[in-house]
């Protein structure tokens, strides 16, 4: 008995394809920070935490840090866990601020590749740009993690938007916990 290619589609029920999710566009009070924006707010802030891979799993660890030519760069105990899971590695350094009251904030994520600075000329030199550690124990190693990928957001309910000041204002100011200001006029 043979069957007719009519009937036999017939018999086959197509499957309509499962309901995709749709990405729905930012919400307005999500924004994006800039490139420019996310190196002040770095600058600025000097603590943050850095991750990375140990023993096929992720290590993060708060550290003082300070931004100098185009790194992040901080000190930590030769031998550490942090010490070892920086080495030759890829890392990230995350910053953030939150409002809880307001339920307002900004993350920073840089993610570069990680080296210890080995070179003694280097080491000094770097030695003057560090800021002191925090912990009592003896930092006696550099790491460098590049700016290789750096991005951030904010997320605001109460004021339109947030104007970085101009790297110059900033360079005046002394003290500067906040290099940004509250912008009112609609964000223009």
């Amino acid at each position: 008995m043979s069957v007719s290619s009519s009937s036999a589609r017939a018999d086959s029920k197509e499957v309509e394809p499962a309901l995709v999710s749709v990405v729905s566009p930012q919400p307005e009070n999500l924004e994006e920070l800039s490139q420019d924006e996310c190196i002040l707010r770095l600058e600025a802030n000097g603590v943050g935490r850095v991750a990375a891979v140990l023993d096929c799993r992720p290590y993060i660890c708060p550290v003082n840090y300070v931004v100098h030519e185009g790194a992040i760069i901080f000190r930590t105990r030769h031998g550490s866990r942090l010490h070892m899971a920086t080495y030759d590695s890829y890392a990230a350094l995350e910053i953030d601020s939150t409002d809880f009251m307001y339920h307002e904030g900004w993350t920073v994520l840089v993610q570069g590749r990680s080296a210890h600075v080995a070179d003694p000329t280097e080491i000094i030199a770097l030695t003057q740009v560090c800021a002191a550690p925090w912990a009592e124990e003896a930092r006696d190693a550099i790491v460098r993690i590049r700016l290789d990928e750096v991005r951030g957001q904010r997320i605001s309910h109460r004021y339109p938007r947030l104007i970085p000041r101009s790297r110059e204002k900033n360079a005046e100011a002394e003290n500067v916990l906040h290099p940004f200001r509250w912008d009112n006029r609609g964000g223009e």
